[in-house]
């Protein structure tokens, strides 16, 4: 029976994703990245990079009949990519994320984000330095000058609403990859959330599952 058959493949993708993750180790971040603030200063987050994601997790997931790519491809809002998360008995499990730029160069950093982000989603993997359990109203840190007008609070009648933040922790990203979304989705930098509007929210929301609109 093909029901049967499915619930087979997918009980041997299970046993072997649970392997892997028992075998998998902790990805250091030794790469660090300076993000510039409107009207003057900084801030730095650590990050592992694809370069050094690939070499440990690619022959590993091998070992247990499983293998990761993405494909790209064209919607009437744009490019997605799609991450595939293969067993060898044939079950695939796929996710999506949205690609954004107009320029080769930052087409191609989207993709590399992307490609890093949908394989650290789909196989677990865990990198060091993970700071999940922050405050939801903190965001990346800056340093230098204080908060210009473009960074002021938004007003509390256009702020980005109780829900959409919770609905966005649930995710449980790090605030170095949750300012990274923010800045792609909203092409802005803030730190915190009083910073984003509601519109704000539904853009990250969309980027972090770009089916939601259509549900």
């Amino acid at each position: 029976m093909p029901d049967q058959k499915n619930q087979d493949q997918l009980r041997e993708f299970i046993t072997a994703l649970i392997a892997f993750q028992k075998q998998m180790p902790v990805i250091p971040k030794d790469k660090t990245a300076s993000v510039s603030v409107k009207g003057g200063g900084s801030y730095t987050y650590n990050y592992a990079d694809l370069g050094d994601i690939i070499p440990v997790v690619m022959p590993l997931l091998g070992e247990h009949g499983l293998v990761h790519t993405c494909t790209s491809h064209r919607t009437t809002e744009g490019f997605i990519l799609t991450g595939h998360l293969m067993h060898q008995a044939g079950h695939i499990m796929t996710a999506d994320l949205p690609l954004f730029g107009t320029r080769f160069q930052e087409i191609g950093g989207s993709i590399t984000y992307g490609r890093r982000y949908l394989l650290c989603l789909q196989t677990g993997i865990i990198t060091d330095e993970d700071d999940d359990a922050r405050g939801v109203n903190q965001a990346p840190r800056t340093t230098g000058q204080p908060a210009t007008p473009e960074q002021a609070p938004v007003p509390p009648d256009r702020r980005i609403t109780r829900s959409q933040v919770e609905e966005i922790m649930g995710y449980e990203l790090s605030d170095s990859s949750l300012g990274q979304i923010i800045e792609v989705a909203c092409r802005k930098t803030v730190t915190g959330f009083d910073y984003l509007t509601r519109e704000d929210g539904d853009k990250v929301l969309t980027y972090l599952d770009p089916t939601r609109n259509h549900q």
